[in-house]
């Protein structure tokens, strides 16, 4: 376990909001983008994991952490700047590994582990082909947009599932093979990520390699 101190604490939507964690040694741990981390109170009672959205390369971890009322996001929602937690990783395999066409999709808070991919794509200016499906029901829900608006190197695509505004000029409805062909190329040379509610995922899964997607380069991450 290694001990971090709450640097900021940012409201964004939908109830959801940015905790951002600096190491008390001023060493960062090393992560690949897209791993995620167990989050602990001082005490080791409790704990959960949850995806790193930032990226490998700042000098601390963010976390965007939808408030839900359970017992850790309680326990979160009533620390202030300044508060310790530990923090114990990275894990897991939801990794970029340098792959130069790349397919992400993110469901809601889903957006975390690809942010983090997002950013070190973007900081370290690696070129390719690479796509960003993002669905939320509401514009609401799109978290990090203005940031995700500007990217350079990501093809940036918002989808709305609820909500349909007039003036909305992105996608509506869910990620489908139609919405996929529209924006994507070479299906079968794509390395897909996803990463939300796990039905989502796995049904997403089974639509991709009915495309012609290769199952060996499809990596889910979901939850529920």
């Amino acid at each position: 376990m290694k001990k971090y101190s709450i640097d900021e604490i940012t409201p964004l939507k939908d109830s959801v909001k940015l905790f951002r964690i600096v190491p008390d040694d001023k060493k960062n741990m090393g992560f690949k983008p897209g791993q995620f981390v167990k989050l602990c109170d001082v005490e080791e009672r409790v704990y959960r994991p949850y995806s790193i959205a930032s990226s490998p390369d700042e000098e601390y971890l963010e976390f965007a952490v939808k408030m839900v009322g359970g017992q850790f996001t309680s326990y979160l929602d009533g620390l202030r700047v300044g508060d310790a937690l530990l923090v114990d990783g990275p894990f897991g395999d939801f990794t970029f590994e340098g792959q130069e066409k790349c397919v992400f999709i993110a469901g809601g808070t889903g957006i975390a582990p690809l942010m983090s991919i997002i950013r070190y794509i973007e900081e370290k200016n690696v070129k390719g082909d690479f796509t960003l499906f993002f669905s939320c029901k509401h514009t609401k829900d799109i978290l990090f947009r203005d940031e995700l608006e500007k990217l350079e190197n990501v093809k940036a695509v918002f989808t709305l599932t609820r909500e349909e505004p007039e003036d909305w000029k992105g996608e509506k409805g869910r990620v489908c093979e139609e919405m996929i062909n529209k924006y994507v190329k070479d299906v079968e040379k794509q390395h897909w990520y996803v990463c939300g509610p796990l039905a989502m995922c796995l049904n997403l899964r089974k639509r991709i390699v009915g495309m012609g997607g290769k199952d060996e380069k499809i990596k889910i991450e979901g939850w529920g």
